[in-house]
């Protein structure tokens, strides 16, 4: 067995990924985003190209009968390459007859060499002949089809929607890693994703907006966050404040928001007063902030003791 059959090709993993997301097109739009001077030329001279590609193609008749048509050519022009190939007289007077029409310096060498041109020619007959088998196809055609107008959208974008166009790349990228964390259960992987998290959330998508500025983002992080903190609680590896899944996460989320950079050192202390619950943060011991949540429960509800300091990673 050769040894690449065992091995999994990373490239097509991506390509099968993105086939099942909006991250291409999204990409593809940034992209276009960047492009200036010749660059942007060329994209806009393709779009007009790929414009009047889809118009044609819309008269669905008209155009399988144009394609029809042009693949009969290709039909007998390999027809016609074959009578010559297969005879060496006709392929002689062929080879004396192109030559007798060309310059001294563009002649062709030998009566060889003019027969792997016409295998050549003959070749790419046949590759335009199955393309355009494919292409009548009604499943072909509907993909060509959705694909003109995907790269027509992609590219016909401008500087006024930039920023909506980041925010869709990181709607794709939450979504992915939402699914990754789902199926992950080990203790230290979990640890690093909160990490990971902590400072995504600050990341800048322009010049005065951080991704946590944006509620549809920073509402999706925060749901993954309490995921996390659910899988690590469930298994000891953050300290669980309450038996209520949604106030616990509230809690160590809020508590996470924090500047301390090594999580492992990070400290809390509780008190509940008439329906608020008061927090302060420390690294080790020395004091960071306090901020405070509204609550239903008591003391009793807690599965922590208050008024002492404690670590919330155990």
């Amino acid at each position: 067995m050769n040894q690449s059959d065992t091995k999994t090709n990373p490239l097509k993993e991506i390509e099968e990924y993105l086939e099942n997301t909006k991250y291409f097109d999204y990409l593809c739009q940034y992209l276009n985003l960047l492009l200036v001077g010749k660059d942007r030329a060329k994209i806009d001279k393709e779009v007009d190209v790929k414009v009047k590609e889809l118009e044609e193609i819309s008269n669905k008749p008209k155009y399988f009968e144009k394609v029809k048509n042009s693949k009969m050519r290709y039909v007998k022009e390999v027809k016609k390459l074959d009578i010559i190939l297969n005879s060496k007289e006709l392929l002689q007077k062929e080879f004396n007859q192109k030559n007798e029409k060309l310059e001294e310096e563009k002649k062709i060498p030998t009566i060889s060499a003019y027969k792997r041109m016409l295998e050549k020619r003959r070749k790419l007959c046949m590759d335009k002949i199955s393309e355009l088998s494919k292409i009548i196809n009604p499943i072909n055609y509907m993909n060509h089809k959705q694909e003109l107008e995907d790269f027509i959208e992609n590219s016909k974008i401008d500087g006024t929607n930039k920023e909506e166009i980041i925010i869709n790349i990181q709607k794709e990228f939450i979504k992915s890693l939402k699914e990754e964390i789902s199926e992950c259960e080990d203790i230290d992987l979990l640890k690093s994703y909160i990490y990971k998290i902590r400072y995504y959330r600050y990341l800048y998508i322009s010049k005065d907006k951080q991704i946590k500025d944006i509620f549809e983002l920073n509402e999706s992080i925060n749901e993954i966050l309490k995921m996390v903190i659910l899988k690590l609680c469930n298994q000891n590896g953050l300290r669980r404040i309450s038996k209520d899944n949604e106030f616990n996460a509230n809690i160590i989320n809020s508590i996470l928001d924090t500047k301390i950079i090594e999580l492992n050192e990070v400290k809390f202390e509780l008190e509940i007063k008439e329906g608020t619950i008061y927090i302060k943060t420390y690294e080790k011991e020395t004091y960071e902030k306090e901020f405070e949540l509204a609550t239903k429960y008591s003391k009793r509800d807690l599965e922590v003791k208050t008024g002492k300091k404690l670590r919330l990673f155990i």
